[in-house]
């Protein structure tokens, strides 16, 4: 199986933090998969990772509805696509946002309205890379998809 190749700005952040190098080495895991190949994984830090999600998902409320989103959310989910559940992620790909439009003069009104930087009512921040939609369903919701492998939720009532 081929390697695939590191994305620049990581082997720049690797090589000049020996720690960060470290940490990353120590997350590692070996298995052997069910054809019996030697597999390779990491264990990341969840912690880390949540604070890093809440921490955008409370930036895209406020810049996209001008909701400040104060405290703790009550649900976060962090979830690789490779392991989703279809029935989940089907319904977590839909971003509708139905009859509850955003308030008139929101930023995500006039995306919805205009369709600028928009793809199935998410918004492309970077194809590939990273795209979010923010819902207002019993709260507000959060969900964002990053280089196509991590999907997130953060979610306040």
């Amino acid at each position: 199986m081929p390697v695939p190749e590191m994305i620049e700005s990581a082997r720049r952040a690797l090589e000049g933090n020996v720690k960060l190098a470290a940490e990353i080495g120590r997350s590692a895991r070996s298995y052997e998969d069910e054809d019996g190949i030697r597999r390779l994984t990491w264990l990341p830090d969840r912690k880390r990772i949540e604070k890093i999600v809440v921490k955008n998902a409370r930036g895209h409320a406020f810049y996209e509805l001008g909701q400040p989103c104060y405290g703790e959310p009550d649900l976060v989910i962090l979830q690789p696509l490779v392991t989703a559940p279809e029935e989940w992620l089907a319904e977590f790909l839909q971003a509708d946002h139905g009859n509850a439009w955003p308030e008139v003069g929101s930023r995500l009104l006039q995306r919805l309205y205009s369709g600028e930087d928009m793809a199935a009512g998410w918004i492309v921040v970077q194809p590939g890379v990273y795209v979010f939609t923010v819902l207002e369903d019993d709260g507000i919701v959060v969900r964002s998809i990053i280089r196509e492998y991590l999907l997130t939720e953060v979610r306040w009532s």
